[in-house]
């Protein structure tokens, strides 16, 4: 099918970038299938971690709503973010990716522009795909196509978005396609030499998620050793892919920024302490919540190895 063009509205004075595809529920179980076989082929990893992640991500409609008879995969067009840190009178900026920071939204935003802007009638009944793989489903509908990294990109959005899944008693027109690649993959092997880790494969599609960095620096706990410190790049997650790829030159030169983070708060975050006041402040600087003590341990821990163990970030004077 052909892509249809991105979409602009408001919500509550916010303007959102949008995008959207539909399949008929009945792909459901060959999705399913799908993930199955790659497993079964031993083509996903059997890291305990990511095992844990794909017992519970398993594609299955709402209990009580297993008449719903089409799917929306839905993506919403999230910036890139920069921050600067400083500690030592030193200006650190440290990418912030999209996923990792709240964008001051409506809890209910996503259904709201559904209702008003793709459903035919606002009335409709409509839930969230309570699991599944968003990345395959937003392809198969033909939203996205995927990138030799693994990661799913969307005409005009790159893969600076965010994906979620619904379900709805509308039948809407069944979008299933093929598996579909970026077209710029097909001579281009940038990610494959720019990742610190080795976990995109050459010859074979399905990335190597036991030595993707976001697999240990999302989580609590300590770092494997095999991990060297200076494969770190981000406050959480990793951008080294994304950054290089030349589908997401436009994305990355719109990227945005993040208040400064001052010495005071930066110190704050790095001891990890829950009650040092100077972490409200950098919270609502960094649009994350610190009261959950895994948030902070994971931010504390990935932030001492960006800036005091050789961590890769740039520094800049603090007058910059």
């Amino acid at each position: 099918m052909a892509v249809r063009p991105t979409r602009t509205t408001d919500v509550e004075g916010v303007s959102l970038t949008y995008n959207y595809g539909t399949i008929s529920i009945e792909h459901l179980d060959e999705l399913q299938a799908f993930v199955d076989g790659l497993d079964q082929d031993g083509r996903l990893s059997e890291h305990e971690t990511y095992r844990e992640y794909i017992e519970h991500a398993r594609y299955a409609l709402p209990e009580d709503f297993e008449e719903a008879p089409s799917i929306i995969a839905f993506a919403l067009d999230v910036k890139l973010m920069r921050a600067t840190f400083y500690l030592d009178g030193i200006g650190h900026e440290i990418l912030v990716p999209p996923q990792y920071y709240g964008l001051g939204l409506p809890k209910d935003a996503l259904t709201t522009i559904i209702r008003n802007e793709i459903l035919p009638n606002p009335e409709h009944r409509l839930e969230r795909l309570p699991h599944g793989y968003l990345k395959l489903l937003a392809v198969r509908s033909g939203l996205a196509r995927y990138g030799r990294n693994n990661i799913s990109y969307v005409e005009g959005m790159g893969s600076f978005l965010m994906l979620a899944a619904f379900v709805t008693d509308c039948e809407l027109p069944d979008e299933w396609t093929d598996l579909a690649q970026l077209s710029e993959c097909e001579s281009c092997r940038i990610c494959l030499t720019c990742c610190p880790t080795g976990a995109i494969r050459d010859s074979e599609f399905v990335i190597d998620a036991g030595k993707c960095i976001p697999l240990y620096n999302e989580v609590p706990g300590d770092f494997p050793d095999w991990l060297p410190t200076e494969v770190h790049n981000a406050y959480i997650g990793c951008m080294r892919c994304q950054l290089s790829c030349p589908a997401n030159r436009d994305a990355v030169a719109v990227a945005g920024r993040l208040p400064d983070i001052s010495e005071e708060e930066t110190r704050a975050l790095l001891a990890g302490q829950a009650d040092d006041p100077a972490l409200k402040t950098a919270g609502e600087k960094l649009r994350i919540g610190f009261d959950d003590e895994d948030t902070l341990s994971v931010v504390s821990r990935n932030l001492n190895a960006l800036l005091t163990k050789g961590g890769s970030s740039d520094r800049s004077s603090p007058s910059a």
